[in-house]
């Protein structure tokens, strides 16, 4: 599982499309490790923390704030969002609520962002959690929009949940 470390992390920051590697024949560790290098390609880029605290903000915090918030379940499934990503976004809780994550990320990092939640939820381990991050947001009406993501889980009874702060830069 280690090899997934850094997979998530540039999950949805792509800036050039990868190209399509032929894949019959070729091992799954095989892929993982080029998926990796294609990764560390598409100039992912965590920002500095704006805090000098260890503990990172609760999720209530997070969606008390100004900034705009969206909520996800262990299945990453949008479960809430504010008025202030509605107002930021474009979408409407009904457009998103029981809808993947994969909703507000462009197609082109699916895969990738799928991968490094699935990640976490095994092995509870991030590189990315608690830090800003700068990766691309969809809005509703298909553009696509640079964002930074300050992301936190929690643990709720037996299951995880994900907020998010995704404020536009």
């Amino acid at each position: 599982m280690e090899t997934l470390a850094g997979l998530h992390k540039c999950a949805t920051t792509t800036v050039v499309r990868p190209k399509q590697v032929p894949t019959e024949g070729v091992s799954s560790a095989e892929k993982t490790a080029e998926c990796l290098q294609r990764t560390s390609q598409w100039g992912c880029r965590m920002t500095e923390a704006t805090s000098n605290s260890s503990q990172p903000p609760s999720i209530e915090a997070l969606q008390n704030s100004d900034k705009p918030f969206v909520l996800a379940d262990a299945e990453g499934l949008v479960t809430a969002i504010n008025q202030v990503f509605e107002d930021t976004y474009g979408w409407t809780i009904d457009d998103l609520k029981g809808q993947t994550l994969n909703r507000i990320l462009p197609s082109s990092f699916h895969m990738a962002h799928q991968l490094g939640f699935s990640r976490y939820l095994i092995t509870e381990k991030s590189t990315i959690l608690a830090h800003p991050l700068q990766l691309k947001t969809i809005c509703s009406d298909g553009r696509e929009v640079m964002s930074e993501h300050f992301i936190v889980a929690e643990r709720r009874g037996d299951s995880w949940v994900f907020g998010a702060t995704i404020t536009p830069l």
